[in-house]
């Protein structure tokens, strides 16, 4: 029981939303304030040595101690390490990614600090959780420089096979399973506000550039479309955007075999 059960999508990536019963503690704390000041890594370990003891559980198992652990601090303040990771996996990513960032910072040793310590010991033996948090700081590092004038492209892809590639490095790559993944992207129209959709839009104004390759390109007003022939059988429109706008394809024109796109992994 020490171990946390992690709840995963179909193709068995981490799934980062709270469970019911996480959410209904937030409202309940959204002022945030806590609801007791942290205590000591002392108290919160007898308290956690006494839980274990109370279960039958052996206090020679130090990673099941840990696990027993309460987090003192924010909405689950009070909540233990293992419920944690069982419950909501997006929030402790992010608590963890903030947590290695003030650790660069600062020394400190304060009760509140010494429990995230504890807290990203414990999560760190779970090598998907680990990975999630180095994405998470990644994502997140290239954002901000995303954000910069004429740095669009320093973004991540954020999602499949090339999540880590920035999207400059995947539309300028020559190698094959990333043009692939291009040409597969090409094909789909994503949900609004996806990271698919990002990468999506982002590579609109490229292909029109290069539409020398499309059987057509239609501008109007501040609006582009490009088709590709995907087939001499298929030929698909898909998602673009313009000032802001978000327009859909709203058409797809096949005779073939169409609609066998895998999902948001890719080809």
């Amino acid at each position: 029981m020490e171990h946390p059960v992690f709840r995963r999508a179909p193709n068995g990536t981490l799934l980062l939303k709270a469970t019911d019963e996480a959410s209904t503690l937030a409202p309940r704390r959204a002022a945030g304030q806590a609801l007791y000041r942290a205590k000591k890594p002392e108290e919160v370990d007898a308290e956690a040595w006494a839980h274990v003891s109370s279960e039958g559980g052996s206090t020679a198992n130090a990673t099941l101690v840990l696990s027993r652990w309460k987090v003192q601090f924010g909405q689950y303040q009070g909540k233990i390490f293992h419920w944690l990771l069982e419950n909501d996996v997006g929030y402790a990513i992010n608590l963890v990614a903030s947590h290695q960032k003030e650790r660069e910072r600062t020394g400190s040793q304060s009760p509140l600090m010494a429990n995230k310590d504890a807290f990203t010991h414990y999560s760190s033996a779970y090598p998907d959780f680990l990975e999630a948090v180095r994405f998470h700081r990644a994502f997140e590092e290239a954002r901000a420089k995303s954000l910069l004038p004429g740095q669009e492209g320093q973004a991540l892809v954020g999602f499949g096979d090339f999540k880590f590639e920035t999207l400059d490095s995947l539309y300028e790559s020559v190698d094959p399973k990333q043009i692939r993944f291009v040409n597969y992207l090409r094909r789909k129209i994503p949900t609004p506000g996806s990271q698919m959709e990002n990468a999506i839009c982002y590579q609109e104004p490229r292909q029109t550039e290069t539409c020398c390759c499309c059987c057509c390109c239609i501008h109007h007003h501040q609006h582009s479309l490009c088709l590709w022939p995907e087939s001499e059988d298929c030929i698909k429109a898909s998602w673009f955007s313009a000032c802001g706008l978000r327009v859909r394809a709203a058409f797809s024109v096949c005779r073939g075999t169409a609609g066998k796109d895998q999902e948001a992994g890719g080809p």
